[in-house]
């Protein structure tokens, strides 16, 4: 039978507990808290690195071949001169007609003939190309510092979050040990 069943058998359950409650309480001692500070020796900070891919738009100029329209001018033009120059060369008003119209489509495949061999077919445009690429960048920054600080002589390294400056807060618990 342990204790807590031998006393409320004897004396009943709630008065077994308030008794426990009591006697434990006697058994341990309060802790002791104060605050104090200590000089601080180094405090150096730590840095992590991160990489960080960041998209990147490149982009170049091109230059491209574009076949230009034909102008028509020439086909035109050629095709005027030639029905005059069939109108004059015809006799007679039937002969007159006939001339015009086989040298005006003389004088058109002439004209065209003529510009498609003088005049250039392409130009050349400037284009502008993009591509979208992932720039990698190293980035570093502060995670913490390591301080190392004096107390009663001895010194003693933590991590902080912050520097803490020319002096560090210690909190000191004392407790005794019942180790009889």
């Amino acid at each position: 039978m342990n204790t807590t069943q031998y006393l409320s058998h004897k004396i009943g359950l709630p008065k077994a507990l308030l008794v426990l409650l009591l006697v434990g309480g006697m058994s341990q001692a309060e802790e002791s808290v104060d605050y104090v500070y200590a000089n601080v020796v180094d405090s150096q900070p730590m840095y992590e690195t991160q990489y960080v891919d960041e998209p990147q738009e490149n982009c170049w100029q091109e230059e491209r071949p574009v076949r230009q329209s034909q102008s028509h001018t020439g086909t035109v033009l050629g095709g005027i001169v030639g029905a005059a120059v069939g109108n004059q060369l015809g006799h007679g008003h039937t002969n007159k007609n006939v001339g015009a119209v086989a040298g005006a489509l003389l004088g058109a495949s002439i004209g065209r003939d003529v510009s498609a061999r003088n005049g250039s077919r392409y130009a050349y445009r400037q284009e502008e190309h993009c591509e979208q690429v992932s720039r990698r960048r190293e980035r570093s920054y502060i995670n913490g510092y390591r301080v190392t600080y004096r107390y009663q002589g001895e010194l003693y390294s933590t991590q902080m979050s912050r520097d803490p400056g020319r002096r560090i807060k210690l909190r000191v618990a004392v407790s005794p040990i019942d180790d009889y």
